[in-house]
């Protein structure tokens, strides 16, 4: 089966499993007109790397794509953050500032996690979607906005709305077409394509030679439930090229929290026995030990750096204040070592 078009070369969501082409291609339906389009699944699943797929299959694709946060927007900061303000409006209003509305004009406006999002804001969310304007701190004139609506939320939205834990009102707003994504043990299918996709951006990136997974890796890997989703995945197959030595990754090279966690069935045992494309194993390289000492001092202690701080986000599910407290580091001092170490986390 041939990927569908949504679908970027190396986007998390990559995959040919039926349940997800079935998604993508409603998706690519809603595309068409400016529904507003509510995207659930769990966490890692690639919700806002759909909403960017329906964003640029749009008619808006030239304009904006503006996300908000809905976890970590403050109340107290709403008005300014999404409605913006005049310069003075408030003490520290030094310059004025376009909100996210405004500054989606013409694009697509995503707020991410709207289910986190807290009762107050959502009420202020609701009257902005219905209206259609805004009116910034500091000013009495509404300004008139033209976005597409595009919200994302994990499992269980309907039965939060149902229960008064989210304002029904705003619900119905929100979703008016809604995607479910499949989780990645729903498609195992796609745990090749996935992992090697990834192995073949982390291998152009980190400019190694891999060009796969030993068997006993892969046996590792097919073995997990995969909680985080297609981003762990990801993390995991980061951390590995991260310290890889030869050109296929090992067992030893995948983060140690995976290791210990094996949840053996007998299909991922029986996966795990064939390699890829029915062809025999690949036995692990014997100059294994030898490639652990060689390379200079520098690019080794590198790839150690590399290969913590990438299992450390892969653990939080890439939240840099979490990983960077696991490190015992300042959030700004793992942004410098993301940066020089080209760490970075691909849409998910």
């Amino acid at each position: 089966m041939v990927a569908h078009s949504l679908i970027r070369p190396f986007g998390a969501i990559l995959g040919q499993d039926e349940a997800l082409q079935r998604v993508l291609r409603e998706a690519e339906r809603a595309a068409a007109s400016d529904v507003a389009v509510l995207v659930t699944g769990e966490t890692g699943t690639g919700k806002e790397a759909l909403a960017r797929a329906i964003h640029s299959a749009s008619r808006r694709r030239d304009r904006s794509f503006v996300t908000v946060d809905c976890a970590s927007l403050h109340p107290g900061l709403l008005q300014s953050e999404l409605f913006g303000h005049r310069r003075h409006a408030f003490t520290g209003a030094e310059r004025e500032r376009v909100g996210r509305f405004e500054a989606a004009s013409g694009g697509t406006l995503f707020f991410d996690r709207i289910d986190e999002m807290d009762p107050a804001s959502q009420a202020q969310l609701l009257r902005a979607i219905e209206e259609r304007e805004v009116v910034p701190l500091g000013e009495a004139v509404p300004r008139a906005v033209d976005f597409r609506l595009i919200t994302s939320a994990g499992p269980g939205l309907r039965q939060r709305a149902a229960s008064g834990r989210f304002r029904a009102d705003l619900y119905y707003r929100v979703q008016v077409v809604e995607l479910e994504l499949p989780s990645l043990r729903e498609r195992r299918g796609d745990l090749r394509l996935l992992a090697d996709s990834f192995l073949a951006d982390c291998a152009r990136r980190f400019q190694k030679p891999l060009r796969g997974f030993s068997p006993a890796a892969w046996s590792v890997i097919v073995g997990l439930d995969w909680p985080g989703n297609v981003r762990q995945l990801m993390a995991v197959v980061e951390a590995a090229a991260a310290g890889a030595r030869g050109e296929l990754i090992q067992e030893s090279d995948l983060p140690v929290y995976v290791r210990t966690v094996r949840v053996r069935t007998s299909a991922a045992r029986t996966e795990a026995a064939t390699s890829p494309g029915g062809r025999a194993p690949v036995a692990a390289s014997s100059s294994r030990s030898a490639e652990a000492v060689t390379g200079r001092f520098a690019d080794r202690v590198e790839a150690f750096q590399r290969r913590l701080i990438v299992e450390a986000l892969g653990r939080s599910l890439w939240s840099h204040a979490e990983a960077a407290r696991e490190l015992g580091l300042e959030r700004h001092q793992l942004k410098y070592l993301c940066a020089k170490l080209g760490v970075r986390r691909t849409s998910v």
